[in-house]
């Protein structure tokens, strides 16, 4: 697995030294992987508040030519709930020993390929895909303590994505994976 990265690593590297154009973009998309995860799981009886960050999500691309891009992607999102402990009596549910709070967290550092159809001055229209390693940490506080942490691959493929503006200008993806279906951002080429 380290080779991957350091591979993955070194091309970006070298890419980034041929590199015409440099972009950075920062979007958010507020029906990330926790907001489905809300929606179709839903609440139980014993869970309240129950909030989703939404995912923030970074890119530096290069461009090498008028229709490719390569880069990088950043992606944070966290979601959290409270309820209780005890699914085995409802007398416990207003006791305040076997409340809980239960924290997700998801870090994703992803390679981005980005392959654009449409290169009108002010409107660009692209697809992409990323492919990258996911860190995800889950803490749950109150009547029960536990810390732990999963990890592995995962990706998001952008079916269409557009860039309003020539320097800097607005941004927006539709696509599914690890960055949510639907981002909204701003961005800025240098």
């Amino acid at each position: 697995m380290k080779h991957i990265f350091i591979v993955a690593f070194l091309c970006l590297s070298i890419l980034g030294v041929k590199a015409q154009k440099q972009e950075l973009s920062v979007s958010y998309s507020p029906l990330s992987i926790y907001r489905f995860e809300k929606i179709f799981e839903g609440t139980e009886a014993y869970e309240d508040n129950y909030h989703v960050l939404g995912a923030f999500n970074l890119n530096y691309l290069y461009h090498f030519n008028s229709w490719f891009k390569a880069g990088v992607n950043i992606m944070y999102d966290r979601a959290s709930k409270d309820g209780i402990s005890s699914y085995y009596t409802l007398e416990t549910m207003d006791d305040p020993a076997f409340k809980t709070r239960v924290t997700k967290q998801a870090f994703i550092l992803a390679p981005e390929f980005d392959f654009q159809y449409l290169n009108h001055p002010k409107l660009k229209l692209s697809s992409s895909l990323s492919v990258g390693y996911a860190f995800e940490f889950f803490e749950q506080e109150g009547y029960y303590n536990s810390n732990y942490g999963m990890e592995g691959l995962t990706y998001h493929l952008n079916l269409i994505g557009f860039k309003w503006g020539q320097k800097h200008g607005l941004t927006g993806q539709i696509g599914f994976g690890y960055k949510g279906a639907l981002n909204l951002g701003y961005f800025i080429r240098f």
